[in-house]
């Protein structure tokens, strides 16, 4: 069991039939024009901490970012997919499931979730997940 981060959202996704496939996936602002974390690895997995204190943009400014997914390699199928959201300090999980459609391109990136990240007064930072 990993610890949950108190200050990061914890992020995993997994899909069908990893020696067939290969997804990368990307946290954006609002506007996809700037990619705040990038994962992509041959692994079976992929993964991130968004608003992690030792990334370079830390803290991310209160607002909403996308998470996004790209076919590195698929098979010629539908493939299902989820990401993991494990929230800093209470360490609840948000899953958001979705399916990459055979023939879907691997870039551009297709988006599947929001992170809305609000910080209140005593500067406690909450993180609010939606499925695209």
């Amino acid at each position: 069991m990993v610890d949950a981060d108190d200050d990061a959202v914890m992020i995993s996704m997994d899909w069908k039939n990893p020696a067939d496939n290969d997804f990368d996936m990307y946290v954006t602002d609002a506007l996809g024009a700037s990619f705040y974390e990038v994962a992509e690895s041959p692994s079976r997995f992929e993964g991130d901490y968004f608003d992690n204190d030792s990334d370079t943009y830390y803290p991310a400014d209160d607002g909403q970012y996308i998470v996004w997914y790209a076919p590195y390699i698929q098979e010629a199928a539908d493939v299902p997919a989820e990401i993991y959201f494990t929230h800093p300090v209470t360490g609840a999980v948000d899953v958001v499931s979705f399916v990459s459609a055979n023939g879907t391109a691997g870039w551009p990136p297709t988006p599947v979730a929001t992170i809305t990240k609000t910080t209140d007064a005593d500067g406690k930072m909450s993180y609010e997940i939606a499925a695209f």
